[in-house]
């Protein structure tokens, strides 16, 4: 698929608005792991501002402030009259950011267990039987990830 075939495609975001994480943080999560996983390529067209929002059912500020903080990071190019694009140099994350989005997955679980009423044993358990799931090929994806930021 070209990146002229994705940009008819309408970006697929899930955003929770009950969730503890704030709805421009959840948009800026859900395109970075697009974008990390290949669900996005650099070239491809990203919804208007005001498309993102009425799709989303969200207020226009919150979608300009998820976009702003992709642009800051350089995942995303908006250019006057050319829209808002996949940043055609897209690098691997950096260990901050890396680092970043580890503690906010890490602290989302750590609440929605919290709220369900799940204890610290049962979590981590879980979390080993998951990280065990993924196996080998994944844990290689991400060292080679990691190497290419180096």
């Amino acid at each position: 698929m070209t990146a002229a075939d994705r940009d008819n495609e309408p970006v697929r975001l899930s955003i929770s608005l009950q969730g503890p994480e704030p709805i421009y943080e959840q948009i800026y999560a859900h395109i970075a792991d697009l974008i990390a996983t290949g669900g996005l390529q650099p070239g491809d067209r990203m919804p208007s501002v005001r498309q993102l929002a009425a799709d989303l059912r969200i207020n226009r500020n919150t979608a300009a402030r998820a976009y702003k903080d992709l642009e800051r990071t350089r995942l995303i190019e908006t250019r006057h009259g050319g829209g808002t694009r996949i940043a055609a140099l897209v690098l691997a994350w950096s260990e901050k950011e890396r680092e970043r989005r580890v503690a906010s997955a890490v602290k989302n679980l750590c609440q929605e267990a919290a709220h369900l009423g799940v204890g610290p044993d049962e979590v981590r358990a879980r979390v080993h039987r998951e990280l065990q799931r993924e196996g080998p090929a994944a844990t290689s994806q991400r060292e080679k990830a990691r190497n290419a930021g180096s």
